[in-house]
């Protein structure tokens, strides 16, 4: 499967998330909270841009919004260029990702 088949296949699953379940009465006295989700792609971790910085004021954007989300969806290039800079450039990023995910990090 490739990238973009994909993605479609993740937009239309998730979408439909979202469409009411046709034939089932809302029956509950209050309205139910909506799943949220929340989605962030390219973060591009690079350890001489500040990248981390940037990341943590993102994560604490997301989780201080008035509605929180229930759900944090990263698609998208969280590190930058590993095939370039070689093994050990790529696993310095990871590891900044992963502090960066422990501290900041409150939603699934």
């Amino acid at each position: 499967m490739n990238r973009r088949s994909l993605l479609q296949t993740l937009g239309l699953g998730l979408g439909s998330l979202s469409l009411p379940q046709i034939g089932k009465a809302n029956t509950s006295p209050t309205p139910e909270k909506p799943f949220r989700i929340a989605h962030i792609t390219d973060v591009h971790m690079m350890p001489l841009l500040g990248a981390a910085k940037g990341f943590s004021k993102c994560l604490d954007h997301i989780q201080s919004l008035p509605q929180n989300p229930d759900l944090i969806i990263n698609s998208g290039d969280a590190i930058m260029d590993a095939h370039r800079g070689g093994r050990a450039v790529a696993e310095k990023q990871w590891r900044l990702w992963a502090e960066v995910v422990d501290k900041e990090l409150s939603v699934p």
